[in-house]
């Protein structure tokens, strides 16, 4: 389900997200299950990065990028890779501009 598709507003669901990934735990194999998800509420149906970032598209970004949870199973690599976004840490953050 994209967020086109659900009834809580953006500012809501950042909000939720952020306590989301700050509630993993350390080696969760859950947050790759939360990566998709982000990244499919983020981008729905399909789409895929195309040079331009959303509100939405950003902050989701910017969440995952300073979750270090997030980053522990390469899989999140592969999940990136099919939205069209850089697969790294640090290629991520430079390109939303963020310094860490």
């Amino acid at each position: 389900m994209g967020c086109a598709e659900c009834a809580i507003p953006p500012g809501e669901a950042v909000i939720g997200i952020r306590a989301g990934l700050n509630g993993l735990r350390a080696n969760d194999t859950g947050s790759i299950g939360i990566a998709y998800s982000l990244l499919d509420y983020a981008f729905p149906n399909c789409q895929r990065y195309s040079g331009k970032l959303s509100g939405l598209q950003y902050d989701v970004l910017e969440l995952m990028v300073e979750s270090d949870q997030i980053w522990y199973w390469g899989n999140v690599i592969l999940i990136l890779r099919s939205f069209g976004l850089a697969d790294r840490r640090e290629n991520l953050r430079q390109m939303l501009g963020v310094n860490k």
